[in-house]
């Protein structure tokens, strides 16, 4: 079983918190960060910058990198908009246009009837 330490900074509750969490990381010496290479990029989060549930808060975490993955990700969102304007207009240009087509030949119908009727029978 794992120790447990309470928390120092919870005044009157009986937290317990691993002894070995990940999210207080100990503290390293000049020798072992020397040898580690550690950046501090990549230096472990302090527990103050941590939620209540142990997450890291979304403005102090590392901008994702960009990577092909990034790149094929953005061109795939662009096809599929680029994909559904040309959809759109094509649906105007087949259902859009055909109903102001019909519209255009009604009045036709109609203005041609009344010259039929206005002419003389042969």
């Amino acid at each position: 079983m794992a120790e447990t330490a309470t928390s120092p900074g919870a005044a009157g509750t009986a937290e317990n918190v691993p002894a070995d969490d990940p999210a207080e990381p100990a503290p390293e010496t000049p020798t072992e960060s020397s040898s580690s290479g550690t950046t501090p990029e990549s230096a472990p989060v302090a527990a103050t910058k941590l939620t209540r549930r142990r997450r890291v808060r979304t403005w102090d975490r590392p901008p994702p990198p960009h990577d092909w993955r990034w790149y094929v990700g953005n061109v795939g969102k662009m096809l599929i908009a680029v994909g559904l304007l040309m959809f759109s207009f094509f649906g105007y240009q087949l259902y859009g246009t055909g109903i102001e087509t019909a519209a255009a030949q009604r009045g036709l119908e109609d203005e041609f009837e009344d010259q039929l009727a206005q002419s003389d029978p042969i």
